[in-house]
């Protein structure tokens, strides 16, 4: 996998956000050892979360890929940010307005590059959230055309 220089939370965002709705267990995992912050992944490790971190990639996995109702099936690829997001943390609405995914990165050091010090942006908190309850149902079984669901697409 290939990871790209972050320079914004939203582009945190944005690379989890297309991991969650067309990647796979694995290749979340991978994301997260390579851009997981010491909030997620063991101390100097490259290969072990951190007890947070596991549970984190362990909720992710099942509201993620799991279950009869996917984040793919309920987020759209161009989505709205929530009011709550600011530059530390992202909330991904999804297409049934009452839910988001939560997307956190902040910048920790990175070693110096010509005696300056170096920052880099890195993952520090991932929460995904989907719906499968009667209302949630109703709402997606409401549209005839599932192309409504995220007319942006």
């Amino acid at each position: 996998i290939e990871i790209p220089e972050f320079a914004t939370a939203k582009a945190v965002a944005d690379f989890f956000h297309d991991i969650l709705r067309n990647g796979n267990p694995g290749l979340l995992k991978l994301a997260i050892l390579k851009t997981g912050s010491r909030f997620l992944v063991e101390e100097g490790s490259k290969t072990q979360l951190n007890l947070l971190g596991q549970q984190s990639y362990d909720a992710a996995v099942i509201n993620a890929y799991e279950g009869a109702y996917k984040y793919k099936d309920q987020y759209c690829k161009n989505y709205s940010i929530g009011k709550d997001s600011w530059d530390k943390k992202v909330f991904i609405k999804s297409a049934f307005d009452k839910t988001t995914t939560e997307i956190g990165s902040a910048l920790f050091p990175d070693g110096y590059k010509d005696g300056v010090p170096q920052m880099k942006r890195k993952l520090t908190s991932i929460v995904v959230r989907v719906r499968e309850d009667e209302d949630y149902v109703n709402f997606i079984n409401s549209f005839s055309d599932k192309s409504k669901l995220c007319p942006d697409d």
